[in-house]
Formats: C-alpha cells, sequence, structure tokens
C-alpha cells in the first residue's frame, strides 16, 4: 500500500523538471527575440541616419556578412576614409558634444573633437548625423 502511486508520481516529478527545463529555455529564446528585435529597429534607424551622408559623396553599406558567420553593421566609406559601425540598441540616451573628446582604442589621444584635423568634409557629413 505504501508504493500506491510511485511510479505515477515519479514520472509526474520527472515531466514537471523537463517542463520548467522547457519554461526557462523558451523565456531565454523570449529574451533573445526581443534583443535581436530591438538591434534590428537600432540598425534601420543608423541606416537612415547615414543616408543623408551619400549626398555627400560618401558611400553606405549596410549588414555586410563576413566569412564565419558575423556581420558589420554599416560600413561608412569617403574621401580618404572608412568608418565601421557597430549598432547598439541603447535603453538611454547617449549624448556626444564637440568638446568631447576622443581616445581611439590604441590609447592615444586626440583631443577635443573639435580640434580634429583629420578631413574637415568628413567631420562635417559625421558632425551632421550626430548633433
Amino acid at each position: 500500500m505504501n508504493d500506491a502511486g510511485k511510479s505515477a508520481r515519479e514520472l509526474s516529478e520527472s515531466v514537471g523538471r523537463a517542463a520548467e527545463r522547457l519554461e526557462r529555455k523558451a523565456a531565454n529564446a523570449r529574451r533573445a527575440e526581443q534583443n535581436y528585435a530591438a538591434g534590428a529597429a537600432g540598425e534601420v534607424a543608423v541606416a537612415e541616419a547615414l543616408a543623408p551622408l551619400t549626398a555627400a559623396g560618401w558611400h553606405v553599406l549596410n549588414d555586410r556578412e563576413m566569412p564565419g558567420g558575423s556581420s558589420i553593421d554599416h560600413i561608412v566609406v569617403g574621401q580618404g576614409a572608412v568608418i565601421v559601425l557597430d549598432a547598439k540598441a541603447w535603453n538611454t540616451t547617449l549624448e556626444v558634444h564637440p568638446t568631447d573628446s576622443y581616445t581611439p582604442p590604441d590609447g592615444t589621444s586626440h583631443g577635443s573633437l573639435n580640434n580634429w584635423t583629420g578631413k574637415p568634409r568628413q567631420f562635417e557629413a559625421w558632425s551632421a548625423t550626430t548633433y
């Protein structure tokens, strides 16, 4: 009598654990879906912001595949410059001001964006989409 329902109870517990694992996987998949949708919307917004640069002679390439399956969100090519952009969907406002400093990955300082001595046309085109 003590074993009554034992095998059904064990099966019920096992199936319940499996359901919990699947529910966690489904929740993770839903979060991933939302993140990819937000990323896609962000990339579209960046592409729309970059589109006017074509009138200034820039070439804008969006969503370019790389070997190995990854992709480059945006490549902007202009006279003397190639800019690679990785778009992110931030949940906060990012502000860039002309007095902000820029430090490239190599750690060297180039001072204020106001003092950028690169190419004036590129800076004007870039700042038109940034400010």
